[in-house]
């Protein structure tokens, strides 16, 4: 049996991140294992290292890393539970991020 999963939620973002810090983008959500928590945005300067994904219940963020200046992927959940949408920017200056997150 094929199984189709619809996203609960897109948000559009549009974020300017400080720079060296994790940035919670919402409040918490709840998902269940399986689901998955799909980045498809654009930034500047193109040449930035960021980070994007989530912190668990734990405080712990796992993410994807980029440094294209885009990121079309997704990540998908291991455990039930409670996590925030998060983006980390790992450089000196402040980036710009705009796009969609869906979940």
């Amino acid at each position: 049996m094929n199984e189709i999963v619809m996203p609960r939620v897109t948000g559009r973002l549009n974020h300017s991140l400080p720079a060296n810090i994790i940035t919670p983008i919402g409040q918490s959500i709840s998902l269940d294992k399986g689901e998955t928590i799909t980045y498809n945005c654009t930034y500047t300067p193109k040449s930035a290292s960021v980070d994007f994904g989530y912190i668990d219940s734990d405080s712990v963020f796992c993410c994807l890393s980029c440094t294209t200046g885009s990121i079309n992927k997704s990540i998908k959940i291991e455990e039930p539970g409670q996590y925030t949408l998060a983006i980390r920017n790992n450089e000196s200056y402040s980036v710009r991020v705009t796009g969609t997150v869906r979940y």
